[in-house]
């Protein structure tokens, strides 16, 4: 599939990498006032989100299991990109999915993609 294609050369990933498992990342998910990581298989690229699915139960209850599928945005700190998570779940409300698709559709518009900002003609 293009979108791992893509996310296996993003260089931005590489330090949040499994060594053994290129598809299997780290992401932050906040609970409280924590962020919490978890390790995630990727899946996609929806927007300005990667796409992936919880790869093992968080150690901690953090409102995610195994296998349920998340949306994160990278941010960084001290030039180290990171995933956060900001939508996730076995299955997303009404408001949590017309909110992301919102979220997709405007950064469209602007031309701002997962890989970054792209000039539309």
């Amino acid at each position: 599939d293009e979108d791992l294609r893509r996310l296996r050369k993003d260089e931005r990933l590489d330090a949040l990498r499994d060594p053994f498992y290129p598809d299997t990342v780290l992401a932050g998910v906040m609970h409280g006032s924590i962020i919490h990581e978890i390790t995630i298989r990727l899946t996609g690229i929806h927007g300005p989100f990667v796409v992936g699915e919880v790869d093992e139960e968080p150690s901690q209850e953090i409102g995610l299991h195994f296998t349920d599928k998340v949306w994160a945005i990278p941010y960084y700190t001290d030039d180290e990109a990171h995933l956060i998570i900001l939508f996730g779940g076995e299955t997303l409300s009404e408001e949590e999915s017309e909110v992301l698709e919102k979220i997709v559709n405007e950064t469209g518009k602007l031309g701002i993609d997962f890989s970054g900002i792209s000039m539309k003609s």
